[in-house]
């Protein structure tokens, strides 16, 4: 693929290649990554063309962010919950409390024990919706690289960017 492409914003850049400049290495790698990145988006998106953005729009780009975003927490062993099946254990247990002290005469005290239960019931699911990151160790993914997730997520925050500036396509 060709290196030459200008990337004006960077006064000075040099484009074909990166060389030292006295930069640090972190500089000097990500005018790199500029490229390369440059690159993956203009050979995707000849492919994709602007249509698939510019039919979902910002839903559609935060589906695949949130996809790349999945599969980072996958690869790094962090589990996250599961938010639906949570929800209805809880739902059902307010449910089954709630059958059980309608048998009681309504009052002051009955009151508060609901208050009391309803809470009781969202700090649990409160403590059921964390994420722990204790538990982080990668893992060798079997397909796409974690590099080339990092990449896409990279890609799809600029097309975002961009389709929020009402520029892509155009």
């Amino acid at each position: 693929m060709n290196k030459n492409i200008d990337i004006t914003p960077f006064p000075g850049y040099i484009q074909e290649e990166v060389s030292d400049m006295g930069e640090s290495e972190q500089t000097q790698l990500w005018k790199q990554m500029d490229i390369d990145n440059l690159n993956m988006y203009l050979k995707k998106n000849s492919d994709y063309g602007a249509a698939n953005v510019l039919y979902m729009g910002t839903p559609g780009i935060l589906i695949r962010i949130w996809d790349k975003i999945c599969r980072l927490y996958s690869l790094f062993g962090i589990q996250l919950p599961n938010f639906a099946r949570l929800f209805d254990i809880r739902k059902e247990q307010i449910k089954k409390d709630l059958t059980f002290m309608l048998g009681k005469d309504v009052d002051e005290s009955w009151l508060k024990a609901l208050h009391s239960l309803i809470d009781l019931h969202f700090s649990k699911l409160e403590k059921e919706c964390r994420v722990d990151f204790s538990k982080y160790s990668e893992r060798i993914p079997q397909n796409e690289s974690i590099l080339d997730a990092f990449s896409d997520l990279e890609l799809y925050a600029r097309i975002g960017n961009i389709s929020h500036r009402q520029k892509w396509g155009r």
